[in-house]
């Protein structure tokens, strides 16, 4: 069960885990609907050609990406860090 056609093929044809997904799942599609032209040129190449490599970050154990649900907070102590 992949999310795209090309994951699909990808498990067909029992090959490895594409580099650079999160690029190509999310960032590429943002670019590719919300994108200018310019954008478009100079960004998706080097996503297909894994020039740039895209993560993902998870704020916090339990919010996972969601920075809403985050429960870490902070607060002044008076001590400076270096």
């Amino acid at each position: 069960m992949g999310e795209t056609v090309f994951d699909e093929e990808y498990v067909h044809r029992q090959l490895p885990e594409r580099l650079n997904k999160m690029a190509l799942i999310h960032g590429a599609r943002t670019v590719l609907v919300h994108g200018t032209e310019e954008q478009q040129r100079n960004w998706l190449p080097r996503v297909l050609d894994c020039s740039d490599i895209s993560c993902q970050g998870f704020s916090e154990q339990h919010a996972g990406s969601d920075l809403t649900s985050r429960r870490t907070t902070g607060r002044l102590d008076g001590t400076k860090s270096s």
